[in-house]
């Protein structure tokens, strides 16, 4: 069982949360997240495109789309 400190009391009480490291086995906290994605009826996975650091992205633009030079000038 963790001792915890008086800064982590500290820490606790100012951000409302403590990190807790090893608490249970890292397959039981597999089990309940998937579990939890189940019962909430959602995907841990983004809705968006994944780049290639596996993080989201925005979607591919067609040339002359609203990003461009062209059109954001017309705008202004």
């Amino acid at each position: 069982m963790a001792v915890f400190t008086d800064a982590d009391l500290d820490r606790f009480v100012t951000e409302g949360f403590l990190k807790v490291e090893e608490a249970f086995p890292r397959e039981t906290g597999d089990r309940i997240r998937d579990l939890l994605w189940r019962q909430i009826g959602l995907s841990p996975r983004p809705a968006g495109r994944l780049d290639a650091a596996g993080g989201v992205g925005r979607p591919p633009t067609r040339r002359g789309g609203a990003r461009s030079g062209r059109r954001c000038a017309a705008r202004a």
